[in-house]
């Protein structure tokens, strides 16, 4: 979970500083993709837990 929420963090920042923006900007990318690739791990996991559970 960690590694593909660095990943997509690091592929946002990427893009943000190819695009031409500044620092800021970057870094507000980067943590804008961890946070929401890292959430949404945390919730699909126990979720398709509980989907298999009712099976």
């Amino acid at each position: 979970m960690t590694l593909l929420s660095t990943t997509v963090g690091a592929s946002a920042g990427l893009l943000e500083s190819l695009a031409g923006a500044d620092l800021p900007s970057v870094i507000r990318a980067v943590a804008t993709g961890f946070a929401s690739s890292a959430g949404l791990c945390l919730t699909a996991v126990p979720a398709a837990l509980q989907l298999r559970k009712r099976r």
